[in-house]
């Protein structure tokens, strides 16, 4: 390896490649600590100041970002440069130097697309880390085709295993021309699974109706997934990637907990003493099934809480969805008065009322409500509001 380079070559960072982490320090680092000096610190713990005090946590979620970005983007924004010998290639930045060996060099992978966005220096020894090479670096495409002249493409290797691992698995076929068949047959079911998964999802956004077809299409979706990774074991992986020769039924599966979840946050709950029994069981038995049918999902760590959010989501979003869906008993009507008003324009418009105890609440409770009931009431009138008890027992309540 130590014929690649014979010279010192040195790449840089281009002028205009500083600017993005310019503004990202500005926006994330000096403009904070200017909005720090000019508000009134002092008065933010004062009794009374619960407004306050939430501005107080978003000062201390500054600060953090402020320490974050400080050393994440202002070497960046110092400019870097590479620099090649005929033993080893080093990175040079504000406040470090990586130095990687050329011997140590694995082979480097591409990060987001085939036209080489970004491309990653991985080692055999973990210590020595990775150097990540951008297109801010003058002379980026010599410096990318001494790479690929050099080293192995990792994701070209990575895949060619993978293909010939799927193509002597013996469970897709007999023969190889049979292997072959059933591969071009699994890739084929993938590609329409997830573009079914891709329609739901944009029926549970855009117009959830009919509801309880919705909500059980939800639910079965993810499981048409798992029986896909059984038909199909050793050729399909619950995610995967574009570079991945493994075909995979991510949309299919990812879809469902995350729209589950967006219906059930449209409910008015206001008590959740029966809503951890049947969430906890099908969050347990969602994530069992998960962990047995796709074994890439138990390691790494990182992957495993990953996937236990969106085991807690559809396990939250089926029980508030069927809850809702199969109501029980007949609802209970309460005249209440509004105290207050308020609208959020975060995302959108929502509307808020609050309104005084009433069901078994001791007191005042705040609910989301629609625009016209919103525009219906003023603070001091009496609302009309619905309390019902769903299917797992769960009551949630709207305003008419």
């Amino acid at each position: 390896m130590s014929a690649i380079g014979q010279d010192v070559r040195i790449f840089k960072t281009k002028q205009w490649g500083m600017y993005p982490y310019w503004m990202a320090c500005f926006i994330f680092c000096v403009l904070p600590i200017l909005l720090i000096a000019v508000l009134p610190i002092h008065d933010l713990f004062l009794p009374g100041h619960v407004s306050d005090l939430a501005l107080a946590g978003l000062l201390i979620f500054i600060s953090i970002g402020v320490a974050v970005f400080s050393f994440r983007f202002a070497p960046r924004a110092a400019g870097r440069r590479i620099e090649i010998d005929s033993e080893e290639i080093r990175e040079i930045g504000f406040y470090r130097t990586k130095s990687m060996p050329l011997a140590e060099v694995r082979g480097f992978e591409v990060v987001g697309n085939q036209q080489a966005t970004c491309i990653r220096l991985c080692t055999k020894t973990p210590s020595y880390g990775k150097i990540r090479i951008d297109q801010q670096y003058e002379r980026y495409a010599e410096l990318v085709d001494w790479i690929k002249a050099g080293f192995t493409d990792l994701d070209a290797a990575r895949y060619d295993e993978e293909l010939k691992e799927i193509s002597s698995n013996e469970r897709l076929g007999s023969t190889p021309e049979a292997r072959a068949a059933k591969y071009r047959l699994v890739r084929l079911v993938c590609y329409a699974a997830n573009g079914i998964g891709t329609f739901v999802l944009m029926w549970a956004m855009i117009h959830p109706r009919p509801y309880h077809a919705l909500i059980w299409t939800l639910i079965v979706l993810p499981f048409v997934a798992f029986l896909i990774l059984r038909w199909f074991a050793g050729a399909v992986k619950l995610d995967g990637s574009t570079k991945s020769a493994y075909a995979n039924v991510a949309v299919l599966w990812l879809g469902s907990p995350f729209a589950l979840c967006l219906q059930a946050m449209k409910m008015n709950l206001f008590d959740f003493e029966r809503f951890w029994e049947p969430f906890a069981l099908i969050t347990a038995g969602f994530g069992a099934l998960t962990v047995w049918l796709a074994p890439e999902t138990r390691r790494p760590l990182w992957k495993l809480i990953l996937y236990a959010t969106f085991w807690s989501m559809f396990g939250g979003g089926v029980t508030l969805t069927l809850n809702a869906a199969y109501v029980t008993s007949k609802p209970i009507v309460s005249h209440v008065e509004v105290r207050a008003k308020r609208v959020n324009h975060d995302r959108g418009a929502s509307y808020f009322l609050t309104l005084s105890p009433w069901y078994t609440l001791q007191k005042e409770k705040e609910l989301a409500v629609s625009w016209p009931v919103y525009q219906k009431y003023s603070v001091g009138d009496l609302a009309t509001v619905q309390t019902r008890i769903g299917f797992f027992g769960i009551p949630y309540a709207f305003v008419e």
